[in-house]
Formats: structure tokens, sequence, C-alpha cells
């Protein structure tokens, strides 16, 4: 019988490089890359999402060139910062969670409210020096709702509405929706983003992980599965878990931290850890030092 696992060729298994997920610069160089003439992944700047409590976040292109951070930038802030001291940690907070609904992510607003206080308890640990570590003075947030390129929901209900009215199935009308969301190019960048970037965002042990995992059901959301049942917050979990330091010695604040039940996680004391909570109900202070990495 042959194996179920299929070994990867040997010319594959040479052209890893390990330093994908340590080097900083493979996260500002997949932030500077374009796809026909698109950035396939952006970054929300920290200063201006702290400004948008009460609003609804509008998917990446109606939102104002203010609202994100380039590529050239955040280098230049991870180089004043001391290139992130010993922990090399870079100035890169990635989201993890589950979307509300089909059509907007976060609806009611309070997985960004959540967000928004974390980031505010969180930030002047961002910002402060300790020895070789020289502070940030902003952050880019990977949100994959305002990062990466969404479909415009006026032109695929146009294209559904369109394909029912010529006699269309609603598989067809579904699928005519899907296809015109997104322009040729859009397409193009979003493929590249979720093939050629996702594993980075989560896993590269620079940047940090905020998992939002408070059950749907508790916010109010109609949707029935939660983080544990989804197949990219599962591997978003994962890949943050997989190989990031446990302990930060100057940057003092969590690689991977688990809001665990939206604003009743507790905080812990020393080094601002917080609580991870299972969905057995237990806690923990912290990434265990065994695993650690993946997304939605």
């Amino acid at each position: 019988m042959g194996s179920c696992m299929e070994v990867p060729k040997k010319e594959e298994q040479e052209s890893f490089d390990p330093a994908r997920y340590t080097d900083p610069a493979s996260l500002f160089d997949a932030l500077a890359f374009t796809v026909e003439g698109l950035h396939p992944v952006r970054l929300v700047r920290m200063s201006w999402l702290l400004q948008q409590r009460g609003t609804v976040l509008k998917r990446r292109q109606e939102l104002p060139e203010e609202a994100f951070v380039s590529a050239d930038e955040l280098r230049a802030v991870w180089e004043a910062g001391g290139r992130g001291g010993q922990d090399q940690v870079a100035p890169i907070i990635t989201i993890s969670f589950c979307w509300d609904s089909r059509e907007h992510p976060d609806p009611k607003r309070l997985q960004l409210n959540l967000v928004i206080d974390t980031l505010e308890k969180e930030r002047l640990k961002y910002s402060t020096a300790r020895g070789d570590f020289k502070g940030f003075s902003e952050m880019g947030i990977f949100w994959d709702w305002p990062s990466l390129l969404q479909g415009d929901p006026i032109k695929a209900e146009e294209a559904r509405a369109a394909a029912l009215r010529q006699g269309k199935t609603e598989k067809d009308a579904q699928e005519a929706a899907d296809k015109a969301k997104r322009t040729p190019a859009e397409k193009a960048a979003f493929k590249h983003g979720l093939e050629e970037t996702m594993d980075l965002w989560y896993a590269h042990q620079a940047t940090t992980v905020l998992l939002l995992t408070q059950r749907p059901r508790e916010r109010g959301s109609a949707r029935e599965w939660g983080c544990d049942q989804s197949g990219w917050t599962t591997y978003e979990r994962c890949s943050a878990e997989q190989i990031k330091q446990v302990r930060r010695w100057e940057a003092k604040w969590t690689a991977v931290a688990d809001l665990g039940q939206g604003a009743r996680a507790k905080r812990l004391g020393g080094g601002g850890q917080w609580a991870r909570t299972s969905s057995t109900g237990s806690s923990n202070t912290g990434p265990s030092p065994t695993a650690r990495t993946r997304r939605r």
C-alpha cells in the first residue's frame, strides 16, 4: 500500500527558507509587493483604527488612504525602534476572528470595539523603550476585511439579479455574483494575498497575534459556528502558536493573546499576559512552549 502522505520533492525541500518566518524583511517585502498594480495586502494604521470606535468598518477599497501604513514607513518604524531589540519583534499586529455575516464580518461593531479596547490598553507597551528595543511609534494591523481586496456587494447583487432574470438557476446566479464582485486585477491580487502571504502574518516570529475567540452567539451574532469550528481561524491559531517565542524580554507584550470571552477576558499581571480560554473553559497564562501557528 502507498503512503497516505506525499513526500515533498527534493527541490521543494531545498527551496524552503526558514528566514521567511524569522527575518522581518519577509514581512516588509510582502507589503511592498504588487500584483497588476495593486498591493495584495495593506496594513491598517493603528493610530487611525483607534479613532474608529462606534463606526462600521468599511471594506479595504472604501477606506481613505490615511487608514493605511506603507511598507516603507513601517520598515522605518522598525529601524527607529532598534529593529525590535533582542526579541526582534516587528511593528505588526495580526487579527484572527470569525465573520459574523457573509455581507460584513462585524456589522454591530462589537469586534472592532474589542480590538480598540485591547490596543488602547497595550499601545504604551508597543512604544516603551527597554534595552535594545527603542519602542515603535506606529503599528500596522493585518485584519482581513480592511487588509485584503474584498468583493463589491453591489456589483455582486446586480450580477445575481441579472442572471435570475435570464432564467438562470440559483447556483448559476451565485457564480455570476462571485465572478462580478472583483475586477480581474483585484482577483489576481486577492489570490496572491491568500495563497502567498497568510502564513506570514500569523506564523512569523516577529508578529503579534490577537485571537478574538468569543463565541458568536454570545455577542448576538446569528453565526452558528465559533472559532474552534472554523477552518480559517483554526489555521490562524495553529500558525500563530507554532514557532513564536513564549517569552519576550524587552518587548513587554504577549506574542499570541487570546482575548477569550470578549470584554470578560481576564488580564493577568506581569508582562502583559492575557488569559487564554479554550473551548472547555480552561485558561492559562499564554502560549504553551510547544505548539504555535495557523488561519480562517
